[in-house]
């Protein structure tokens, strides 16, 4: 289910420097409402909503924004796991991480309903 294009930002970064950089991508901004923040050392650290990017203040930093709880899955998961996660916590994004917890993937909603569909 994982989808190995997502946006990650450093944490550290301001809403303003995330949007726009974003300005200078080319984003699939229909599928676009979560991102994924990056510490120092390039690990997972959280992620922010979009509507959480819009709604801050220009100077507010990524880190601030985060959701809690923090919520990541291995690659390796099985089904059950992401579905009940996502339900337990109605997410719309997960990330997906690699042993050293750096993030690799995103599993959307669209791809969990996706993958109930078929089974």
């Amino acid at each position: 289910m994982m989808n190995p294009d997502f946006l990650f930002v450093g944490e550290s970064s301001t809403r303003e420097e995330v949007l726009e950089w974003m300005r200078g991508q080319e984003l699939n901004f229909d599928q676009l409402d979560t991102i994924v923040l990056l510490d120092d050392g390039a690990q997972f650290s959280g992620t922010v909503p979009v509507g959480r990017l819009l709604m801050a203040a220009s100077d507010q930093r990524m880190t601030a924004l985060k959701m809690e709880p923090l919520l990541s899955v291995p690659a390796n998961v099985d089904d059950k796991e992401v579905f009940e996660l996502f339900d337990k916590y109605n997410l719309r994004m997960l990330t997906v991480i690699d042993k050293d917890n750096r993030p690799i993937g995103a599993i959307t909603v669209d791809d969990v309903v996706s993958k109930l569909l078929k089974e």
